[in-house]
């Protein structure tokens, strides 16, 4: 695809919802309207205040509630944005390598090359937020065999691509038995950290205490790679990059195991196997 039909593609990922320049509501007397509060939501969203857009619609969501398309654009729009989502570097990685290297491609798309367990636990916090706020809307939809549209498809597919990655980098940097404190966002640097960072003798044991600790990971995993899976193929239709869908789609087979479950053993096979940890 030329870089003119992609641009094109990133304005509306970015610019999807109306109004630009100043809130038509600034100088009101009462802010407080449905309509004044989803117009301030909107100027803030194209300025950049992306906290305020979150901190509204996390007030918001709570017990069975589930987002109209429009909030969940931007909601998610917004969790994207305040963690460095950067969708210029994350095109220009799909279209160099063909997403072929799908953690490179994420770690671009958020402006990540390098990841601890600090901004792993920061990035988790956000993408979980995402994958969820996606997920509950998808299912939802799904009660009528409808699905997502294809803005809100591709949006959530990304946070669910990145997500997973960020899962994933997060799952490793916990359970490594006190290795390195950094991990490269590359397919080398994922093999790399498996095998020369990570104890094989401790991952078991390791693994099974982070499960624990953080019980919906599995979930969220999950999900994430759902959400991915669906995105990647309105994403690499859009940009003429079949292989992005590919590699999720590898990347989520081999994750899971004969049954199509993410499991503490299916992770450590992948672990093993992808990645070539040595466990004894």
């Amino acid at each position: 695809m030329k870089k003119a039909t992609l641009l094109s593609f990133i304005t509306i990922i970015l610019l999807f919802f109306s109004g630009c320049g100043e809130s038509i509501y600034e100088g009101a007397a009462d802010k407080s309207t449905s309509a004044a509060v989803i117009d301030q939501l909107d100027f803030d969203l194209i300025r950049g205040t992306c906290q305020s857009v979150i901190n509204h619609y996390d007030s918001q969501l709570s017990g069975d509630i589930v987002l109209s398309d429009d909030d969940l654009y931007k909601y998610v729009s917004a969790l994207l944005s305040c963690s460095g989502f950067n969708v210029v570097n994350g095109i220009d990685s799909i279209l160099t390598n063909g997403g072929s290297d799908i953690y490179k491609t994420a770690g671009a798309l958020m402006g990540v090359n390098v990841i601890d367990m600090n901004l792993s636990a920061s990035l988790q916090s956000s993408y979980d937020k995402a994958i969820k706020a996606c997920f509950d809307r998808r299912t939802e939809l799904l009660k009528d065999n409808n699905k997502l549209n294809e803005t809100n498809m591709a949006l959530c597919g990304l946070a669910g691509m990145m997500g997973s990655i960020v899962n994933m980098s997060a799952m490793m940097l916990n359970t490594s038995g006190g290795g390195a404190n950094t991990l490269e966002f590359s397919q080398t640097g994922f093999e790399n950290f498996a095998q020369t960072e990570m104890d094989g003798a401790l991952a078991a044991q390791g693994l099974a205490s982070y499960l624990k600790e953080k019980n919906d990971f599995l979930m969220y995993l999950d999900n994430g790679l759902v959400l991915g899976d669906d995105g990647a193929t309105t994403i690499g239709t859009l940009m003429g990059q079949n292989d992005f869908a590919n590699v999720l789609k590898d990347l989520s087979t081999k994750l899971r195991d004969s049954s199509g479950a993410i499991t503490e053993a299916s992770l450590l096979e992948y672990l093993k196997t992808s990645l070539g940890l040595q466990i004894p």
